[in-house]
C-alpha cells in the first residue's frame, strides 16, 4: 500500500520538560514557569536547565512508547497520527518553536528524537521571532511573522500532493487558538489528542468565506500593507477586521488581515501583472510574464518589496542597492541597465529613470543573461 505524502506541524511547549522533572524538583518547576517566556535564562537557571535537557533526552531515548507519550504532548499525538507509519521518508515535520529559551530547548530535544529514533532527515525547524506570551504586542508580532513563515513554506508542499497536518495537541493556549483558525486555511486535517487519552481527534474544518471581491480590488495596498508600506484608514475600505488602526488612524494588517491576503494573492500574482508605484512595466516585460507560469507570484512579491522600499525612500535606487534580499546592481558593460534577485536563480533586468524602475524582462540567470 503506497503511504500518502505528509507535512506535518507541530506546535512545540515545554510540557517535556515538566514532565522530565522528579518530585524534588519544585524549586526547578517554579523556575521553568517563571521564565517561560524569557529570551535568555540567568546562568544559574541555566545550568539547572541543561541538566534536565540530558535527563529528558535520556528518558526519550530509554523510554517506551507508552513513557514516551506521558513526556511529551507533541510525541503523544504524533504516535497516534503515524500508527505504522512512524519511518515514512515521504513525512516531513515542522516543528514550531517559540521565541524563548525554554521553546527552543523543548524543540531541539524533539529535532534530535525525530531525527535519530525515527530515522527521519525531514525535520523543519522554524523560529518565529516575537512568538511568546510576554506581551500582547509581541505575541501578534510573532502570529504575523509566523504566518509569514507558512506562506513561505506550506504552498510549496501543497502544490507537490502533500496532505498538510497540523498537530494542535502540544505549544501554549494563545498559540493552539490562532493555529486554530489558521489551520481552516491551511491544513487539511486539524488533529489533537482528546484530554489526557491516547485518541486521537480530528478537528472539523469549517467552510470558511471571505469578501473576495474587496481583495482583489485593494491587492496592490494589501501587497504592500504586507511589505510594511502604511495607508491611511480612508484609503482602504476591505473591513476593519483585516486591519490594525493606530491612534493617528493610520493602518496596517491585523493577523486575520494577513491571513486573507495571504489566502488569494497567489490567484492574483498568477492571473496578472499588479501595478505598483515607482514600477512601470515595459511590453517586454509583460511578454515574459505571457510566456512563464512558474514564476509570476516570486517575481511579483519581489516587485512588491521594490516598491515598498522606493515608497519609503522617495524614490531612492540606492536604498534596493542596501537590500540583502534584492542586490540591485548595473550592469558594468551597460550601466544604464540594473538587475534585481528574485531569488538565487532568477532575476528581474531593469532601467532606473524618473525615480521609477522600468521592468524589461524577468527570468533564469541564463535567460537574462542571454539578453543582455
Amino acid at each position: 500500500m503506497e503511504m500518502k505524502k505528509k507535512l506535518i506541524l507541530s506546535p512545540v511547549g515545554i510540557s517535556l520538560l515538566h514532565n522530565s522533572l522528579e518530585k524534588e524538583d519544585d524549586e526547578l518547576r517554579n523556575s521553568l514557569s517563571e521564565y517561560s517566556n524569557a529570551l535568555q535564562l540567568p546562568q544559574e537557571i541555566q545550568v539547572k536547565v541543561d541538566d534536565l535537557v540530558q535527563r529528558a533526552t535520556k528518558k526519550l531515548q530509554h523510554g517506551s512508547v507508552s513513557e514516551r507519550r506521558k513526556l511529551s504532548a507533541e510525541l503523544n499525538s504524533l504516535y497516534a497520527l503515524y500508527e505504522n507509519d512512524a519511518h515514512n521518508t515521504e513525512t516531513f515535520h515542522i516543528l514550531l518553536k517559540t521565541d524563548t529559551a525554554l521553546g527552543e530547548k523543548s524543540a531541539e530535544i524533539l529535532e534530535k528524537f525525530l531525527r535519530e529514533e525515527w530515522h527521519s532527515p525531514n525535520i523543519i525547524s522554524i523560529p518565529v521571532e516575537g512568538l511568546n506570551t510576554a506581551s500582547l504586542a509581541s505575541f501578534s508580532r510573532g502570529i504575523k511573522n509566523l504566518l509569514k513563515e507558512f506562506d513561505k513554506t506550506i504552498p510549496d508542499f501543497k502544490e507537490k500532493g502533500y496532505e498538510i497536518i497540523f498537530n494542535l495537541t502540544g505549544g501554549f493556549k494563545s498559540l493552539q487558538g490562532y493555529l486554530n483558525i489558521i489551520g481552516m486555511f491551511y491544513a487539511d486535517r486539524l488533529v489533537y489528542i482528546f484530554e489526557r487519552s491516547s485518541e486521537l481527534l480530528t478537528i472539523p474544518k469549517l467552510p470558511i468565506k471571505i469578501d473576495e471581491k474587496k481583495l482583489y480590488k485593494n491587492a496592490t495596498k494589501l501587497a504592500l500593507l504586507d511589505e510594511g508600506v502604511i495607508f491611511s484608514h480612508k484609503e482602504l475600505s476591505i473591513g476593519d477586521a483585516l486591519l490594525d488602526i493606530d491612534e493617528e488612524n493610520n493602518v496596517s494588517l491585523s493577523e486575520w488581515g494577513q491571513l486573507a491576503w495571504y489566502r488569494v494573492k497567489r490567484d492574483i500574482f498568477s492571473k496578472e501583472l499588479v501595478e505598483f508605484p515607482h514600477i512601470i512595466y515595459e511590453q517586454s516585460f509583460k511578454k515574459d510574464f505571457e510566456k512563464t507560469n512558474e514564476l509570476r507570484v516570486k517575481m511579483q512579491e519581489t516587485v512588491a518589496r521594490a516598491s515598498a522600499i522606493l515608497i519609503d525612500k522617495n524614490g531612492d535606487i540606492t536604498a534596493l542597492k542596501r537590500d540583502g534580499g534584492l542586490k540591485y546592481d548595473n550592469y558594468s558593460s551597460k550601466k544604464h541597465i540594473g538587475h534585481f534577485r528574485i531569488d538565487r536563480g532568477n532575476r528581474v533586468i531593469c532601467n532606473y529613470k524618473g525615480e521609477k524602475l522600468h521592468l524589461q524582462h524577468f527570468g533564469s540567470h541564463d535567460y537574462t543573461e542571454s539578453i543582455i
